[in-house]
C-alpha cells in the first residue's frame, strides 16, 4: 500500500493579494513535503538554504514587518502524487525570470531527483559531450549550474551580490528589533490591555508575539500581533 505522508504547499506573501492566481495571497514559492518541510523554509539562513532566490524574498518580506505565509494547498499524497501536483502547480504560476509572467522563486519544474542506473560508462560521456557541442545553456540550466556550484568557488563580489548582502543584514536587524507598545491601542472592537506572550525566537516576527486584548462585549484574549496590525483580528468572534 503505498504510503499516503505528503503534502503540497504553497509559501505566499501576505503584502499582495493572490486574487488573481486563486488564493488569498500571492504565491512566491511551491514545494512537496512531508513533516515540517513546509516551515523549515522559514528557518533557513544565508548559508544553508538551497534557492538563494527565495530566501531574499523571505528577507525582504520581513523588513516590511511582514511573515511569509504557509498554505497547504494538499494533504495525504502519495510521494508521486505530491510531485506531480508540485509540478503542475509551477507550471501554472511560473518562474519568475524563467517563464513569461512566472511569479514563483522556484528555480526548477519538476523537484524528481534524477533517477541513475551507475555510473557512466565513458561512451555515455563522449556521447553526451558530443549532443552538447555546440548548443548554449539555457538560462534554467545556468541558474542549476550555480546551485548546486554554491560554496565551491570564491571570488570579488558584485555590486548586486553586496546589495543583496546590505539587505539581509538590515532583515536580521529588523527581527531582533522589540515590537512597539501596542497598551492601549484600539483595534476594531479590541482594546490592548497589556503584552502577553512572546514565543520568539520559536516563532519568528511578530507571529511570535501576542496581545492580552478586551473586546467590547467583555471577553478577553490574547492575540497575535500580526493579526491585529493586519487587521485580520477584530472582535472576539463571539459578539
Amino acid at each position: 500500500m503505498t504510503e499516503k505522508k505528503y503534502y503540497v504547499y504553497v509559501l505566499c506573501d501576505p503584502r499582495h493579494s493572490g486574487e488573481e492566481w486563486g488564493r488569498e495571497w500571492k504565491p512566491f514559492y511551491v514545494g512537496k513535503g512531508s513533516e515540517r518541510r513546509a516551515v523549515r523554509h522559514l528557518e533557513e539562513g544565508k548559508r544553508s538554504t538551497e534557492n538563494i532566490r527565495k530566501y531574499y524574498k523571505i528577507q525582504k518580506i520581513r523588513t516590511e514587518g511582514f511573515e511569509p505565509i504557509v498554505e497547504f494547498h494538499a494533504i495525504n499524497l502519495s510521494e508521486e502524487d505530491a510531485y506531480t501536483l508540485e509540478s503542475e502547480l509551477i507550471k501554472k504560476y511560473g518562474r519568475k525570470d524563467f517563464d513569461e509572467g512566472g511569479i514563483l522563486t522556484n528555480i526548477l519544474t519538476d523537484g524528481r531527483p534524477p533517477v541513475r542506473s551507475g555510473p557512466m560508462s565513458d561512451e555515455q560521456k563522449e556521447a553526451i559531450r558530443r549532443g552538447n557541442t555546440g548548443k548554449k545553456r539555457t538560462p534554467e540550466q545556468s541558474a542549476y549550474l550555480s546551485l548546486i556550484r554554491k560554496g565551491k568557488t570564491r571570488g570579488p563580489c558584485s555590486e548586486e551580490t553586496k546589495e543583496k548582502i546590505r539587505l539581509a543584514n538590515i532583515a536580521a536587524k529588523a527581527e531582533k528589533k522589540i515590537s512597539d507598545d501596542l497598551t492601549n491601542k484600539q483595534f476594531g472592537s479590541w482594546l490592548v490591555i497589556e503584552k502577553g506572550r512572546d514565543l520568539r525566537p520559536k516563532i519568528r516576527g511578530s507571529n511570535g508575539i501576542f496581545w492580552k486584548c478586551r473586546c467590547l462585549c467583555g471577553i478577553e484574549k490574547e492575540v497575535q500581533q500580526t493579526l491585529l496590525i493586519k487587521g485580520r483580528s477584530t472582535n472576539c468572534g463571539g459578539c
